[in-house]
């Protein structure tokens, strides 16, 4: 499990350790919440049984357990040769393939990452936007076998939008976005590996 940042097309190695742990307070739920659910509860006894059975049946089936980036990865990832990097085809790009983030590669390996955001900023405040306002160089990436857990520690502390997955090329051959961890906790409900 490693994480490296790429700064400037040179891989470097990082020891990740997660800030110290704030906990924070469970909220009990309020009496809304169990009026809500004891109007579901009467609901469903009034269907009639084979409905009950395929309710409960769905919703006894678990998903699949996810431990590490490869298990919830988005691939294949759309990326950009650098030579071809210019403001308007990267924003096209985007825009064109409804993501947010795309990595720049040069020969294959990942030297820098491009948001939506800052190309925005750049076409709506800038003049004349150079690459330093909206190329970002310096990148957090990981590998495959990186854990969950650790991945979105150190996409939360260092406020990462998206984390490009790289073999031991430095190809890119994933990237898990921050929509990637909100579909993984909606889809799993409350998280047991945070431990």
């Amino acid at each position: 499990m490693a994480f490296f940042v790429i700064d400037n097309g040179s891989a470097a190695i990082l020891n990740y350790t997660p800030k110290a742990d704030k906990k924070v307070k469970a909220i009990s739920k309020s009496s809304a919440i169990d009026k809500i659910e004891n109007e579901v509860h009467d609901f469903t006894e009034q269907k009639s049984r084979p409905a009950i059975a395929a309710y409960q049946e769905k919703n006894n089936s678990h998903p699949k357990k996810v431990f590490i980036a490869q298990d919830i990865m988005q691939q294949p990832v759309m990326t950009m040769d650098i030579k071809n990097l210019t403001l308007d085809h990267a924003y096209q790009v985007l825009q064109d393939n409804h993501i947010t983030h795309l990595p720049v590669c040069r020969d294959n390996k990942l030297v820098g990452i491009v948001c939506e955001t800052d190309i925005l900023k750049a076409l709506l405040f800038d003049k004349f936007p150079s690459k330093k306002n909206w190329l970002i160089k310096k990148v957090f990436a990981a590998t495959q076998d990186t854990s969950i857990p650790q991945l979105t520690h150190a996409m939360f502390d260092s406020h990462i939008g998206a984390m490009p997955i790289i073999n031991d090329q430095e190809e890119v051959i994933g990237i898990i976005t921050r929509s990637d961890i909100l579909k993984l906790t909606s889809h799993y409900g409350p998280m047991e590996f945070w431990a």
